[in-house]
C-alpha cells in the first residue's frame, strides 16, 4: 500500500501523508527533510514537529511531533492529541493536493 504522495510545489518535491493524530494531512519538503524514496515504507529524517509560534506572550506550544520510520509514524510524548508516545501504521493519504 501507498503510504505518501509526492507532490511538487513551485518546483519543490513534497512528501503528503495522512496524521492520524490531527486528522489531517501533513507534508515535508523534501529540501528540509530527507526521504529514503519508498512509498511503501516511508522514512523522513529528521523528526518532524508542528507548532503554534510564541505570540503575545504565549511560549510557542507543539501540537504534533513524530518520527517517520518504516511506514509508521512514531509520536513524541510532547504531542497534544490521543497518539502521544505510540506507534502507528501509516495510511494511504487521500485528498493530496495537485501539483501547483
Amino acid at each position: 500500500m501507498i503510504k505518501v504522495a509526492v507532490r511538487f510545489h513551485q518546483g519543490v518535491k513534497h512528501v503528503w501523508y495522512y496524521c492520524p493524530g490531527c486528522k489531517h494531512l501533513h507534508y515535508a519538503p523534501s529540501e528540509r527533510w530527507h526521504w529514503n524514496g519508498s512509498e511503501e515504507s516511508p522514512t523522513l529524517s529528521p523528526s518532524v514537529r508542528h507548532f503554534t509560534p510564541a505570540h503575545d506572550g504565549r511560549p510557542e506550544e507543539t501540537i504534533c511531533h513524530y518520527h517517520v520510520r518504516d511506514g509508521r509514524i512514531e509520536y513524541c510524548g510532547d504531542c497534544k492529541h490521543e497518539f502521544s508516545g505510540k506507534t502507528v501504521e501509516m495510511v494511504e493519504p487521500i485528498d493530496v493536493p495537485e501539483d501547483t
